[in-house]
């Protein structure tokens, strides 16, 4: 007992240092000049002016984007950086945002992404009075979060939306739960196994209503931008997987770009589906875990700011009722993902691969729950152990 305080103590003191610094990082690129390169949010922007202002099957014509950019910043070059590649939903969602000044627009989204941060905090993570606290604390100095936040990406709003997910589950929601994982379609790629885990642990209408809502925005999507569209989309996402940056933080690091990377991504991406199957079900925490996990080291491309979706797998692993070494390999794993700029993406992947392996343990309990059909019955204990 008084080692895990000590742990935990020594584990929020560090936490209240790095917050500090991000924090201070966020700061000093907020009163600097917004378009500086990595806002990745004015590439969101430009998407929704795109549309707005030359029609949505114009969305991916970089042409377009170039006229529309020098728009808003004369002089402007559109690199890799400034071009739109995401799904359609990320320009439809900035709608709002577009005839707004650029940089209230970047101050109201970070704002809103602040606030689903927050949100998660409130329903997935643990503890009560100052320990609970201290949990946002940690989230605040995850560097990938303040790094995110740097950039204007969208991933806070990707942990709320598994955050809802869980806690709609808990209370035996499991078509609303599938309706909020819609929001992963913001960013497929680094979440492609949450719903195929969820699946194959037995939560198959969250499943099928996270695969119906995108199914939808998918064909909407083809729909307004046409052929056209589709076709530039196509030709700028496969320029982009081949450009080191985007692969870099990916298990390409280690086997190199091309076939030996897809087969190791489809290995893990096969693993965590078959761990989730045989050890979590009937368990949404451990499903979505297994989920999250999977997806990180199976993403095609990755970067550092995408990785503060492990905070969603970091409080449901704190919040459990498991062994310390678990929760401790937990936070060694997430500081081994904070050191990826230093040291490489390698140490990373090989700590979150333990960190999967640890959580889908069969020889770790499970919880307590009532057998279950389906998704009948999904209300687990506060124990809530995965």
């Amino acid at each position: 007992m008084r080692a895990r305080r000590l742990l935990t103590a020594a584990g929020y003191q560090a936490a209240a240092i790095a917050t500090i610094f991000d924090a201070g990082y966020v700061v000093q690129y907020a009163t600097s000049d917004w378009r500086g390169p990595g806002n990745d949010f004015i590439a969101f922007l430009l998407g929704a002016r795109v549309g707005l202002a030359a029609g949505w099957s114009h969305l991916y014509d970089l042409g377009v984007q170039r006229a529309v950019l020098h728009h808003v910043w004369p002089g402007a070059q559109l690199t890799p950086i400034f071009q739109f590649i995401s799904p359609p939903p990320m320009a439809w969602l900035n709608v709002a945002f577009a005839p707004l000044p650029v940089p209230v627009a970047a101050a109201l989204w970070a704002i809103l992404n602040v606030a689903a941060l927050v949100f998660a905090w409130s329903l997935l993570a643990p503890g009560r009075g100052r320990h609970r606290g201290a949990q946002l604390v940690v989230a605040a100095g995850f560097f990938p979060v303040a790094y995110g936040l740097r950039l204007g990406q969208p991933v806070p709003l990707m942990v709320a939306a598994m955050a809802a997910s869980w806690w709609l589950l808990q209370r035996q929601r499991p078509w609303l739960a599938g309706l909020a994982l819609t929001v992963l379609v913001l960013k497929p790629q680094i979440a492609l196994i949450v719903p195929l885990a969820l699946l194959a642990a037995g939560y198959w209408r969250t499943a099928a209503g996270a695969a119906g809502a995108a199914a939808v925005l998918a064909v909407l999507s083809v729909l307004v931008i046409g052929p056209h569209g589709v076709d530039s989309y196509l030709r700028l996402t496969e320029h982009r997987q081949a450009q080191p940056l985007d692969w870099i933080e990916t298990v390409a690091s280690i086997t190199g770009p091309g076939l030996p990377a897809h087969i190791a991504q489809a290995a893990v991406g096969v693993l965590a589906i078959a761990l989730a199957a045989t050890t979590a079900r009937g368990n949404v925490s451990r499903a979505l875990s297994i989920g999250v996990l999977g997806s990180i080291l199976a993403a095609p491309y990755l970067h550092l700011d995408d990785q503060a979706l492990l905070l969603v797998p970091a409080w449901l692993t704190w919040r459990a009722e498991l062994p310390l070494h678990v929760k401790v390999w937990a936070a060694l794993a997430l500081i081994a993902v904070e050191l990826g700029p230093l040291v490489g993406a390698p140490l990373g992947l090989a700590a979150l691969t333990v960190w999967l392996v640890l959580t889908a343990a069969p020889s770790l309990p499970v919880s307590r729950t009532l057998p279950t059909r389906g998704d009948q019955h999904l209300t687990e204990r506060s124990s809530d152990r995965c």
